[in-house]
């Protein structure tokens, strides 16, 4: 890992304007231990610097430093606390846009969505001629989509997508584009995407989950014979909860067709690869039906059964067994 936080020069810059609560000498150790990667060195010589009066020629940097060491160990709300002292105290401070970054981008790498849309927030707003790459960008609207504001996640990629034809993160930004649009939704723009996607990005990393929302969409629209095939290659997802809905969804197609041996096999796949989630749940509930269906009465007992008194299962869902069970004379 390279490390860069202190620069030589602001580095020696910093130590110049070192009051007597932060001696050149001290600041200078701290800022060679981070740049060496020294980390539990540097901890144990910013600490005492910190407990002082507070410096504008050094706290900054050694806030900075500490910040990007809680967001390097997921301490989130001690990195947020750091980061916003620095951005609150130490505004005019380079290391105040800095640290916004690296915790955006930390908090986005670690899927803390909240966390890194107020950093990026942040950073738009008290700094708005500051130069923001696209990956930043992208982590920028991709938390703006992750915790609710759609709408302005999808103006911000739009934007990108118009502007940054050539670059290599715009399968990314498809991505997010279209499900923005499917949570707006507008399913033919999202439709439209996922098989563009698929179409000039067979390769890239999140097509197969386009295919897989894709075939999602088209079920929905009761186009069955087209989402099939997009719904039976997201079985193989390495991420089961994943492979579990597209199972799940496959057994709902099969039994809108009247197809209720298929049904039930797609159903009981779901309930093996994620038999907790909310998708194994519910497709024991579909696999009860199908399993009716069919009259096989005993097996859609043992379903319902199974639901009606899983641990954790959600209480409508084992609820609508009970009546199930009811319905076929048993409790």
């Amino acid at each position: 890992m390279t490390f860069a936080l202190f620069s030589s020069g602001r580095a020696a810059r910093a130590r110049s304007r070192a009051g007597p609560t932060a001696t050149a000498a001290e600041y200078g150790l701290a800022a060679v231990a981070f740049n060496q990667g020294q980390l539990d060195e540097f901890r144990r010589l910013a600490a005492p610097l910190l407990a002082g009066p507070p410096d504008p020629a050094t706290t900054p940097g050694l806030l900075q430093g500490m910040a990007y060491l809680a967001a390097a160990d997921k301490k989130w709300t001690e990195a947020r606390a750091l980061t916003l002292r620095i951005a609150d105290e130490f505004g005019k401070s380079g290391a105040a846009p800095a640290a916004l970054a690296t915790l955006g981008s930390a908090a986005a790498r670690s899927g803390e969505w909240p966390v890194a849309r107020e950093a990026y927030q942040l950073l738009a707003t008290r700094y708005a001629g500051q130069n923001i790459g696209a990956e930043a960008r992208l982590d920028h609207a991709e938390a703006l989509l992750r915790t609710g504001a759609a709408p302005e996640a999808r103006q911000r990629l739009e934007a990108f997508v118009n502007r940054e034809t050539g670059d290599p993160r715009l399968p990314r930004a498809l991505l997010l584009l279209a499900q923005s649009y499917e949570t707006g939704g507008e399913k033919d723009k999202a439709l439209d995407i996922y098989a563009r996607l698929r179409r000039d990005y067979p390769t890239a990393a999140g097509t197969e989950r386009a295919a897989f929302s894709q075939g999602r969409l088209l079920l929905t629209e009761g186009k069955w014979e087209e989402a099939r095939p997009l719904l039976q290659r997201a079985l193989d997802d390495a991420d089961p909860t994943v492979a579990a809905e597209a199972a799940f969804r496959l057994g709902e197609g099969h039994r809108a067709a009247g197809q209720h041996a298929d049904a039930t096999q797609a159903y009981m796949t779901a309930a093996y690869l994620a038999p907790e989630s909310s998708w194994g749940q519910r497709a024991l509930l579909g696999a009860g039906q199908s399993f009716a269906a069919l009259k096989q009465s005993d097996a859609a007992v043992i379903v319902y059964r199974k639901l009606a008194t899983a641990k954790g299962a959600e209480p409508e869902l084992a609820d609508a067994a009970r009546k199930e069970l009811r319905a076929l004379g048993t409790n």
